[in-house]
């Protein structure tokens, strides 16, 4: 039997939801992680959980692109920023960057910094007119 990882245990409950589960391999995690991937599920280590993706997936259930690539290998025009200043011009500057850019995840909770004063926050930005187009959907905070 497998070492039972967090990652393993996951899988296995994840198995509960896939028809056909009575053909997976659960004496083999890397078998039983390409068959999770086989049936579109990704592993999420911040989660610890095993979701349904729509994008392509590895045999050890890591998503082949981002949100940076598309299926491709061209950009998505989409970007990740990270915004320090003081805590109270932070949401200035983030609300300035939404009249430059299409919001596709707005910042979240301000983490101080880690070094000297102030705060971070960090916002996920699209090039205007390129979210929608490319079948970027705009979410919020707790996304999978």
């Amino acid at each position: 039997m497998p070492k039972q990882t967090a990652k393993f245990v996951a899988a296995i409950e994840a198995l509960r939801n896939i028809d056909g589960r009575e053909n997976a391999p659960i004496r083999d995690s890397e078998a039983l992680y390409k068959f999770l991937a086989d049936h579109h599920y990704a592993w999420d280590n911040k989660t610890g959980k095993w979701s349904v993706v729509e994008r392509p997936v590895d045999s050890s259930g890591r998503e082949t692109t981002s949100l940076f690539t598309d299926p491709q290998g061209k950009p998505t025009r989409v970007f990740r920023v990270r915004i320090m200043a003081h805590p109270e011009i932070i949401d200035r500057i983030a609300a300035h960057m939404a009249t430059l850019y299409d919001v596709l995840e707005p910042p979240g909770e301000q983490y101080p910094n880690h070094k000297g004063p102030g705060s971070r926050v960090y916002a996920t930005l699209v090039f205007r007119g390129a979210g929608e187009s490319q079948g970027l959907r705009k979410r919020g905070r707790g996304h999978n």
